[in-house]
C-alpha cells in the first residue's frame, strides 16, 4: 500500500516572494471531474474538505518553471495518514476534553466550551502539519494539464 500512488494534476505557481507552490484547481471548474470521468481530484479535495484551489509547497528538489502543469503523486499511505490527523485527532481530542471537563464537575455548556476549542486547535495543528508534509512526488507529463477547465463563471 506505501509504495502505490495517487495522482492529480495541478499548476506550479510562484507567489511575490518567489516561493513556488503546486496549486491544484477547483473542482467545480473541471469538466470532467463532474461528469466521474477525471483524474481523480476529487479524492484530494474530499479530504482536506474544501473547494477552492489548494496549495502545496513544491518540493525544492522539482526545478519546475512556474505555469508549468504537472501531476503529483501522494503515497496512499501519507494520504490516509493525513486524513486520519485531519479527521480523527480532533474528535479524539474533543471527546477527551468533554471527559476531562465533567470529571472536574464543570457544567455541560463549560465542557463543551473546553472541547470545542481543544478540537479546533488540534484540527489547526493538524492541517498546517499535514500539508507541510505530504511530499508529493511531481511528474512533469504531456497529459497532465486538465482540458475541461472552464471559466468560474460557466
Amino acid at each position: 500500500m506505501g509504495s502505490e500512488r495517487l495522482w492529480q494534476t495541478a499548476l506550479v505557481v510562484e507567489d511575490a516572494g518567489g516561493r513556488r507552490w503546486l496549486e491544484f484547481p477547483d473542482l467545480a471548474r473541471c469538466r470532467r471531474c463532474r461528469q466521474g470521468r477525471g483524474c481523480g481530484a476529487a479524492q484530494w479535495s474530499r479530504l482536506f474538505g474544501s473547494r477552492r484551489a489548494m496549495r502545496l509547497p513544491l518540493p525544492d528538489a522539482s526545478a519546475v518553471e512556474p505555469g508549468t502543469a504537472v501531476r503529483v503523486g501522494l503515497s496512499a499511505g501519507a494520504l490516509l495518514g493525513a486524513a486520519v490527523r485531519v479527521y480523527l485527532l480532533p474528535l479524539l481530542v474533543f471527546v477527551l476534553l468533554l471527559f476531562v471537563g465533567a470529571s472536574l464537575g464543570l457544567a455541560e455548556a463549560g465542557a463543551l466550551v473546553i472541547g470545542l476549542a481543544g478540537a479546533f486547535a488540534a484540527l489547526w495543528q493538524a492541517r498546517r502539519s499535514t500539508l507541510a508534509g505530504l511530499e508529493p512526488r511531481v511528474e512533469t507529463h504531456p497529459d497532465a494539464a486538465c482540458g475541461a477547465l472552464e471559466s468560474p463563471a460557466n
